[in-house]
């Protein structure tokens, strides 16, 4: 098989939550030997954030199951070690001589209490990439500032845009944010990595999940800017498209209704609501909607004439198309109005989703072994390249699962030093504090 892209590029990941580490997830699946650094009283939060209230006493090392953890982890490797002791520093270092990236994203102030800047690391391997993450940003008067993804979102604009009409802004749904600074940090990556391809030198970059966030809702500004008007929240609905929104369908038979989870596991509720989203955009769509409805002769009713009037009327349009959508299943609409041109997606739950007929057919999800998880079905790397595909080569790395090849293979420890250096606390197989969060 052809070598995947980023095969022969090591990258030294202290990246944490969901952001960081979906960016670098993105690099060890194209090849990138991508190596999970955790100290022992600071595993990856994320590794405490599990589904149906696990525990820490539960048996299996709890700390290893976690969904998100072993979704965002997948063909990494994994190293426990404690950059604030002086000797796990000085490793650390010595990782960093074989190393073509480090990528963090601590607080701003954190790499410089541990003395491991970029003009220390590249003293150390003078090509190295340094690439940081930061909430805000390493410069400016909000330098200091911490947050996540709803935090973030708030302060790049975007809740302030998303919400219904005459309410309050609200988060978009599962922090959006958090997902699209994750893929921005793989496009950092890459170009530091071009960059150094092209020039034989090593280079800083940063890569802030606020101003990633900005770019995604530039058009806002330009509105301000050139016509001093700042965009309404619209909920569903759309700025110039009619019929658009969300529309309810004929609901499950209540034997397939979907468990409702709450904070601290199953509620016993039962959840038989189905969805499906319309768009038209045109009056030929709008024809073939009215058709598809059996009521082609709203297609001459003044009020939907044309696309201004069906605008103007639209609280009347979702009462005429949400009293047909209520007749049908989610998959049947969707299927009937695509053949007829008419933009329209069911709205899926993960459950439906991970047993999407066509997804299954274009092996969109790949089940992994994992020693401790069990089989865990994760989505396959989304760049589909023809001569080098990639896949699920392994799993998320149990906590300091590779301690042994990082430092034994790859840097000549021997068994005794190894063995040395978990008696000082300096490396670990096992968090020595474990905090659990459930959802």
């Amino acid at each position: 098989m052809t070598p995947l892209p980023l095969q022969g590029v090591r990258v030294a990941d202290l990246t944490m939550a969901w952001a960081g580490p979906h960016g670098t997830q993105q690099l060890a699946d194209m090849g990138a030997e991508v190596i999970k650094i955790e100290g022992p009283n600071n595993h990856d939060l994320i590794r405490a954030i599990v589904f149906g209230g696990l525990s820490a006493t539960d048996v299996g090392h709890p700390y290893n199951k976690s969904v998100y953890f072993n979704e965002f982890s997948r063909n990494k490797l994994g190293l426990c070690l404690n950059l604030a002791d002086p000797e796990g520093r000085e490793l650390f270092l010595r990782f960093v001589a074989i190393c073509d990236v480090v990528v963090e994203n601590y607080r701003a102030d954190v790499m410089d209490k541990l003395n491991l800047t970029y003009e220390v690391l590249k003293q150390v391997k003078s090509d190295i990439i340094v690439v940081t993450q930061p909430a805000f940003s390493k410069t400016g008067s909000e330098r200091n500032l911490v947050g996540y993804g709803p935090s973030i979102e708030a302060a790049a604009g975007m809740q302030g845009l998303s919400g219904y009409r005459d309410g309050g802004p609200q988060k978009t749904g599962f922090t959006y944010c958090d997902a699209l600074a994750g893929l921005g940090l793989a496009n950092v990556l890459m170009l530091a990595l071009l960059y150094r391809q092209r020039t034989g030198k090593g280079i800083y970059a940063e890569g802030s999940m606020r101003d990633t966030t900005l770019g995604v809702i530039g058009e806002t500004f330009m509105e301000w800017q050139m016509n001093r008007r700042y965009p309404p929240r619209l909920g569903n609905r759309h700025a110039w498209m009619a019929p658009h929104g969300c529309y309810p369908c004929k609901p499950l038979p209540p034997e397939e209704g979907r468990p409702i989870h709450r904070a601290r596991g199953s509620s016993g509720e039962k959840s038989t609501d189905r969805w499906v989203t319309i768009a038209v955009g045109s009056d030929d769509q709008w024809r073939s909607l009215c058709e598809a409805m059996g009521m082609a002769e709203l297609v001459e009713d003044g009020r939907f004439a044309d696309a201004v009037s069906r605008y103007e009327h639209q609280d009347e349009l979702d009462d005429i198309v949400a009293a047909w959508t209520r007749e049908h299943g989610d998959y049947e609409l969707m299927h009937l109005l695509q053949a007829r041109g008419v933009p329209a997606g069911a709205v899926l739950t993960p459950l439906a989703i991970s047993q999407d007929p066509h997804l299954e057919a274009r092996d969109v999800f790949e089940v992994v072994e994992h020693p401790d998880f069990g089989p865990n079905k994760v989505t396959r790397p989304s760049a589909r390249l023809s001569e080098s595909p990639a896949h699920v080569r392994r799993p998320a790395p149990c906590f300091g699962e590779h301690n042994d090849y990082v430092l034994g293979d790859l840097l000549g420890l021997s068994g005794d030093e190894i063995q040395a250096l978990e008696e000082k606390g300096i490396i670990s197989s096992v968090p020595k504090r474990y905090g659990v969060g459930t959802l």
